[in-house]
């Protein structure tokens, strides 16, 4: 009956509807045009890309011929069982040239419901990935290079706020790599239950690590209480729901992800401004940093609850929001070591001159005691 009744709204192929229960179904007829003298078949990549939809059915119908069962997948599925090796879904298909096809597509989820469709001629797949491939690897490679620059630093000067700083870049990398289905394609491919749980998991625990290296950076305890406190309170939070993750289902992690992200990265941000109005040094290359992430975040939870649609900026702001964030907050620090060794320089040059200071008082009394003893021998030998 579903088939028949053609009961199906127009919409753009990059839908997205937010956090939704009830399954979808997309129907997307597809025909190519071309001469039939050059080739007769037209070899295709039908690509959803958005690697999280617990399930996809798919049935084709050729011409007027009933439909029948194409495919099945969803990231549910072990990685090895995907009939091209990707992140993402990636379906191959022959089509006949001036042939009419039909698909039905069933989606459900309890992840976000996005169904990202496109259809590749195969040649032009295999250039756009490699386009893709080379953005994520410099992606990567800025994030691992931060962890790895900052673990020597930390090592070096044996700062605890670089721990918590290389622990947030370590698991939001990991948060992203997710996201995006690299970790399960090349971590764990056979384990579709540990990528349902490790994505909010990931996500909480960059939150409580930010909110520890945020806490210490800007030394809340010192100039601030209440901004110390509530710091504390979300860093509970978030540690709380990352426990809470490990036997809670996906719709209820992420859902708490997002609202102790929201509230985590508010506080951060307001704990920034007050630094800066305290007079803080540092407090505002900070405060950009945290400035450039909270818009990515905003775009990304909103892109996720289905309010904004996904397309290439909204899927790929928090790459570029973070990676800005990590080398601001890199150089934040990097300034932070630069006041400290002033600092110490300053200590060390005015210790030294109260030190100067002192021995020429005491020289002086030296000089006055000897002086003193010489007329009281004078005195004695009258």
């Amino acid at each position: 009956l579903l088939f028949k009744s053609g009961e199906f709204k127009k919409t753009d192929a990059n839908f997205n509807f937010g956090f939704e229960n009830a399954p979808y179904w997309v129907f997307l007829p597809v025909s190519i045009q071309g001469d039939e003298s050059k080739s007769i078949w037209k070899e295709i990549l039908l690509e959803f890309n958005y690697p999280h939809p617990d399930n996809i059915e798919i049935f084709r119908a050729v011409g007027n011929n009933p439909p029948e069962h194409f495919v099945t997948l969803g990231d549910r599925e072990k990685f090895s069982d995907r009939l091209i090796l990707d992140s993402v879904f990636v379906i191959p298909d022959t089509l006949k040239v001036n042939e009419n096809y039909r698909y039905w597509i069933r989606v459900e989820t309890t992840s976000s419901m996005m169904l990202l469709i496109s259809i590749w001629d195969k040649n032009n797949y295999i250039e756009e990935k490699n386009h893709r491939l080379l953005a994520f690897g410099i992606y990567y490679g800025i994030l691992m290079v931060m962890v790895l620059y900052n673990i020597f630093i930390g090592f070096s000067i044996k700062d605890r706020s670089y721990l918590y700083y290389v622990g947030y870049i370590a698991s939001f990398t990991l948060f992203q790599a997710c996201l995006f289905g690299h970790a399960y394609q090349y971590l764990w491919p056979n384990l579709p239950g540990f990528n349902d749980f490790i994505l909010p998991s990931s996500v909480l625990l960059s939150l409580f690590f930010a909110l520890s290296f945020s806490r210490l950076f800007l030394q809340t305890g010192n100039h601030s209480q209440f901004f110390n406190r509530l710091l504390w309170f979300f860093t509970i939070c978030s540690i709380s729901a990352f426990f809470i993750s490990i036997f809670s289902g996906y719709r209820v992690s992420i859902l708490m992800s997002i609202v102790v992200g929201i509230g985590a990265t508010l506080s951060i941000f307001s704990a920034s401004i007050n630094s800066i109005m305290s007079g803080f040094r540092g407090a505002k290359l900070f405060f950009i940093a945290w400035v450039t992430l909270l818009f990515a975040a905003i775009i990304m939870g909103l892109t996720g609850a289905g309010i904004l649609p996904s397309n290439l900026f909204t899927r790929h702001v928090a790459q570029v929001g973070s990676a800005m964030e990590v080398i601001l907050l890199s150089l934040a620090l990097a300034g932070r070591i630069n006041r400290m060794k002033a600092e110490k320089r300053a200590m060390e040059k005015q210790s030294k001159l109260e030190l100067e200071a002192k021995n020429r008082e005491l020289k002086q009394a030296l000089k006055l005691l000897t002086k003193n003893n010489s007329l009281k021998d004078e005195f004695l030998a009258t």
